[in-house]
């Protein structure tokens, strides 16, 4: 069995997955030059912090910031990227705990990148922040 840190990061994928089904979900990657219609994720490991600690029971609790970079393409890629945007908060508000994995999960605003066009295409890439508060038993997760 994997740690609760790898287990969080693998359940923020498949609720990133959920959020928009026809998206590309990936994780630790640069940015794709081609963007899936429907959107493209990438998930990064991001910084777990340092834990508050209790010692008795011994408990590690940290507040893991994971960045993710969201990708949207087309004629209207600020209106794609709002709606991609908004299905994330969703499915962000109807699982906070990530199926119990976590005491509460939060994303912060998204900071969009200007537009872009490659070619011909007009495509914009935003930067989101989620963040899990999560305990655990031991400092290596």
């Amino acid at each position: 069995m994997g740690t609760k840190r790898e287990a969080i990061l693998a359940a923020v994928e498949t609720l990133l997955q959920s959020a928009v089904p026809l998206s590309s979900v990936s994780r630790d990657e640069v940015k794709a030059d081609e963007i899936d219609p429907a959107g493209t994720f990438v998930v990064f490991d991001g910084d777990p912090g340092e834990p508050e600690i209790d010692l008795s029971p011994l408990r590690y609790t940290w507040t893991h910031r994971i960045p993710v970079s969201v990708g949207a393409r087309g004629g209207d890629p600020r209106g794609l990227l709002d709606t991609v945007l908004k299905s994330v908060g969703v499915a962000i508000s109807a699982n906070r705990t990530l199926g119990g994995l976590c005491e509460w999960l939060d994303a912060e605003a998204p900071s969009p990148d200007p537009l872009e066009a490659p070619g011909t295409e007009v495509h914009r890439w935003t930067d989101l922040i989620i963040i899990a508060t999560y305990a655990t038993t031991s400092p290596l997760g």
